[in-house]
């Protein structure tokens, strides 16, 4: 199945890939969640510049593990980076290398990891969810050793599972939810692999988003 849509949508423009994607039966996630992104979500160049406001990036190699619709991978382009993703979604992937970024087909959840080389700054952001990973006893030190060996910067905005009604936000990322995940298996294994926990103002959305991991070699 996935070779047919890759051969599908290999000569699409992302306005074709779009179309595509709104005209498939069922749930368009089913397909890829590159739907959702484009048709629900606004832009967010400006929340990525100041995530990357202390990085110089000119002249940098950057490495963005499942860029969504590129938002990252456009701001860090403009602050004079080289640009580099992985996805395991084909639209996803498509869509970004469409938009002249490299993209490297990789399911960055099946361990053991292949080498793809070195970069300055890796961003991962809403990839791990947190929650799933503690519940499957997912084995995160061996990622995160794979992310030390493949960046000198590192920047985690992790993700959580759905739940209660919170603020109108079904996502338990807050009050005891939240202590218990400070307790936790995969935040320690952070904590303990050098990386430091921040709190960024106009980042870190407390419903979904409450935290950040950086970490510098």
């Amino acid at each position: 199945m996935a070779g047919n849509l890759e051969d599908k949508i290999k000569d699409m423009t992302n306005t074709e890939l779009l179309d595509y994607l709104h005209s498939v039966p069922g749930h368009h996630s089913d397909y890829s969640s590159l739907y959702t992104y484009l048709v629900k979500h606004a832009p967010m160049n400006d929340y990525y510049k100041l995530l990357f406001k202390d990085f110089d990036l000119k002249h940098k190699s950057f490495l963005d593990l499942g860029p969504g619709v590129g938002w990252s991978l456009d701001v860090a382009r403009e602050l004079g980076a080289r640009t580099t993703f992985v996805d395991r979604d084909i639209f996803i992937t498509k869509y970004c290398e469409n938009k002249g970024h490299k993209g490297i087909h990789l399911d960055f959840f099946q361990l053991p990891i292949k080498n793809i080389g070195r970069y300055d700054l890796i961003l991962s952001r809403g990839s791990f969810n947190v929650d799933m990973m503690n519940r499957t006893n997912f084995p995160i030190h061996q990622l995160i050793g794979w992310m030390i060996l493949t960046a000198r910067n590192i920047i985690v905005i992790p993700t959580w599972d759905k739940g209660e009604l919170v603020e109108g936000e079904d996502y338990t990322c807050v009050g005891e939810h939240f202590e218990n995940y400070l307790n936790s298996e995969v935040h320690w294994a952070f904590v303990n692999s050098g990386f430091s926990l921040r709190i960024i103002e106009g980042i870190n959305d407390h419903l979904r988003f409450p935290i950040t991991y950086e970490y510098t070699t």
